[in-house]
């Protein structure tokens, strides 16, 4: 519970103050939020057993709720929850300071003249009118990512101002199952709810998920006064591929992978001393008509034949297959050698091929690896990643397709 000696957590979650009649409007705004890292309070997910208006007020004035979100609309003016209990709870805990930021959110069919009567008496003399508004029209996705912007720049900016100089910004990325929720994580990102169970459709990848991440990586350039990144996650090739390519080696901020293995974590970046490796890297032109080219990446299991089988429905001009003995695990060190020497191996045989066209990456790798891979490709335009299909033929599906400004 808040009490007058507790600093608001800056890694908390946001209260999200709605009627559930409005459910279709703040549902893609929630799910919005957590595909951008920014974890929610929200009652029909998150509401005990406990009597409602207790356990409202606990969930408020919980120092790990970081702020709320009002969600403003005419329907408001009909709920004595949100007018008696959650509304006075949200303003006089902001006007109390010690961290806690509201931000007010208004459906373009309400007027200020109409905010400013919404929540009746129970506020006081907070005038909401007065305050800085997001207005959304119903349905828009423009204006829900919006409101995300908004929260994404308060959020850093109150954590970059709670750590300590040389601390880094936690990150997590997570496209296999709904993480729990980490109250020491910068940005969560949750993308859980767009696979099924380890893939999801090219529509969302290019209109949502590559979006939010390059939005949040964005915002942590911007926001995060410069400190390093520690990322970590449960997700595929694909995501790790993307999660790189968003802080790329040259961008200047510093990313850590927290690998996990034989039961212990261990920090992969680009920045470990190179390591040798088994590893053995062979280019063959395919097609001399193509305009692609293809790395197939063997560290964990050889996947050649797999790919094979791919070949006819992309005609490459060139195919590059890089194999690592799969006897040993990898050291951080091993990990950035190979990521250095595969990009490089692309990157010759690309102009040595003129090859034009797309990269299409097929890897049977630590995450980590597909990391560091990713944040090395600054020079290639468009990368087209595959993710594997357990049991199906053929065995890879396409997944994102990366666009590299």
């Amino acid at each position: 519970m808040q009490t007058p000696e507790t600093v608001t957590n800056p890694f908390g979650r946001y209260f999200v103050s709605y009627r559930r009649t409005e459910a279709l409007d703040v549902g893609p705004l929630v799910e919005l939020l957590h595909e951008h890292g920014l974890p929610t309070w929200l009652d029909v997910n998150d509401l005990a057993s406990e009597p409602t208006a207790e356990e409202l007020r606990r969930a408020i004035a919980d120092a790990d709720t970081a702020g709320a979100i009002l969600f403003m609309t005419k329907s408001v003016r009909d709920s004595q929850a949100i007018k008696v209990i959650e509304a006075p709870a949200i303003l006089k805990r902001h006007a109390q300071g010690r961290g806690f930021f509201v931000t007010p959110v208004m459906r373009s069919d309400l007027t200020y003249a109409e905010v400013e009567e919404l929540y009746g008496d129970g506020v006081g003399l907070a005038d909401l009118s007065k305050w800085n508004i997001t207005t959304i029209d119903a349905g828009s996705h423009s204006g829900r990512l919006a409101v995300v912007t908004r929260i994404l720049a308060e959020r850093l900016r109150r954590i970059d101002k709670h750590l300590r100089p040389d601390d880094p910004l936690a990150l997590s990325l997570h496209t296999r199952v709904a993480p729990r929720a980490q109250l020491n994580t910068s940005l969560q990102l949750d993308w859980s709810h767009k696979f099924s169970p380890r893939h999801c459709t090219s529509v969302d990848w290019h209109e949502r998920l590559m979006p939010a991440l390059n939005t949040a990586a964005d915002a942590i350039y911007r926001f995060g006064g410069g400190r390093a990144i520690v990322a970590d996650g449960l997700l595929g090739i694909p995501a790790a591929i993307a999660l790189g390519s968003a802080f790329s080696s040259t961008r200047g901020i510093p990313l850590q992978w927290r690998q996990i293995g034989s039961g212990h974590a261990d920090l992969w970046s680009l920045d470990a001393s190179d390591e040798a490796a088994d590893l053995t890297i062979k280019s063959q032109v395919h097609d001399l008509n193509g305009t692609d080219m293809v790395l197939v990446l063997s560290v964990t299991a050889d996947i050649t034949s797999d790919v094979r089988a791919m070949l006819p429905g992309i005609s490459p001009r060139v195919v590059v297959a890089a194999e690592v003995s799969p006897t040993h695990s990898l050291t951080a060190g091993q990990a950035a050698h190979i990521a250095r020497a595969v990009v490089a191996a692309i990157r010759t045989s690309r102009a040595e091929n003129q090859v034009t066209g797309t990269l299409h990456i097929f890897a049977s790798a630590p995450v980590g690896l597909a990391v560091m891979i990713g944040q090395l490709l600054n020079t290639f335009q468009d990368v087209q990643t595959y993710e594997f299909e357990m049991g199906g033929s053929p065995r890879y599906t396409r997944a994102a397709l990366i666009k590299i400004d």
